[in-house]
């Protein structure tokens, strides 16, 4: 009888599948294209912004589609380590007592197993080489 670490498995094997493919490469056009639309003022009126995103995406040479599918892994990884700089951050002037909580939740969260399983190896690799400059610009969205 299959047990739920099966279905897990499956569906696991389901979603890579459906991932989009993550490379250096691709990763280093959808910088390109995060950064031409970053210099979009928020305030531009939908035509610019429009206009802006339609230059982008050509400059860029990815697809909105690839844009888009790349941005939803990006965002995944972004915001686990978000979270793991910060609780490190926190770890810094923590007391002893909170230090040892935070050096806990640090143990569960600061695992990239998550995102290779749902992203493969290569994924991992490609957005860890480019963790820095995803990071900064994950965290300078609104």
């Amino acid at each position: 009888m299959p047990t739920a670490d099966d279905f897990d498995a499956a569906d696991l094997r389901s979603l890579r599948l459906a991932a989009p493919e993550v490379t250096a490469a691709r990763l280093g056009r959808w910088l390109v294209f995060q950064r031409a639309m970053a210099a979009v003022p928020l305030s531009a009126d939908p035509p610019a912004v429009a206009a802006a995103h339609a230059e982008a995406v050509r400059v860029s040479g990815l697809s909105a589609r690839e844009v888009g599918e790349l941005d939803a892994v990006v965002r995944d990884f972004c915001g686990r380590r978000a979270v793991v700089a910060r609780i490190r951050r926190r770890m810094e002037t923590a007391d002893p007592a909170t230090r040892g909580r935070l050096e806990q939740e640090l143990a569960a969260r600061d695992d990239d197993g998550a995102v290779e399983r749902r992203y493969g190896r290569q994924a991992l690799e490609a957005l860890r080489a480019q963790e820095a400059a995803l990071l900064a610009l994950h965290l300078q969205r609104p």
